[in-house]
């Protein structure tokens, strides 16, 4: 009975990470970078909400920004409403299933899962831990609502990730596509979803949902969190 179970051990194996060794210094540094920013974004962000010169300082930022133009704020709250809550489980759960059924890779997908909602969750639980409130908001009063780091520009960062992905396995499925407008469409396209965390963090500020600490922390925090998870996991 003991073959019998090692085999089956064997093949409930599920090698989603690399082994440390294959790793990189590059890889490395990477990582290292981001366990950094793990460690000290919380006792960040508790003095950033618990400083009033800070506050201060990045509300009058918060005051130039809100007086943009009209249509900046329209296209603010189109933003915001693309990757709001409901939207964004929306967007990833119709993609993850897309990538399921498309690429046939039941470890593609879980490891598409982790690197996108990974930082989600780590942004869910930094909120909670330092409870910043949002600006034009007292000064210790409880945040229902917590600001630091902004969970649209995690959202967003989340699924230009998961975009990107599929893109990556699409390409390496069909190395040989030649067509320059193809391929000029396809960059510009990437350039494109590139550009969205920037604007989603924009945004809040145009809206004076968020300091700018908030939105650069989160953009910061989740591109390290998810080019760490696409280098320590396997490829397609």
């Amino acid at each position: 009975m003991s073959w019998f179970a090692a085999a089956i051990l064997t093949r409930m194996r599920f090698p989603l990470f690399k082994p440390m060794r294959q790793l990189s210094r590059g890889q490395w540094l990477l990582l290292t970078t981001t366990s950094l920013t793990l460690i000290l974004v919380i006792p960040t962000g508790r003095i950033l909400a618990d400083s009033a010169s800070i506050t201060r300082d990045e509300s009058r930022i918060v005051a130039v920004c809100t007086s943009a133009p009209s249509l900046f704020k329209s296209l603010s709250m189109l933003i915001g409403a693309v990757f709001s809550t409901n939207v964004t489980v929306m967007l990833l759960t119709f993609t993850l299933l897309y990538l399921a059924w498309r690429y046939r890779s039941g470890l593609q997908t879980i490891r598409a899962a982790v690197i996108s909602l990974t930082p989600l969750a780590t942004v869910l639980v930094v909120k909670i831990a330092v409870g910043r409130n949002r600006p034009d908001t007292p000064l210790g009063s409880l945040a229902s609502d917590p600001s630091f780091p902004s969970g649209h520009v995690a959202s967003s960062i989340a699924i230009v990730t998961l975009l990107l992905f599929i893109m990556r396995m699409h390409d390496r499925q069909r190395p040989d596509v030649a067509n320059i407008r193809i391929v000029r469409a396809r960059l510009a396209f990437k350039i494109l979803l590139l550009t969205l965390p920037a604007l989603t963090a924009a945004s809040r500020l145009v809206l004076g949902m968020h300091y700018p600490s908030d939105v650069l922390t989160s953009l910061v925090l989740c591109s390290l969190l998810t080019s760490s998870l696409y280098a320590i996991t396997l490829p397609e």
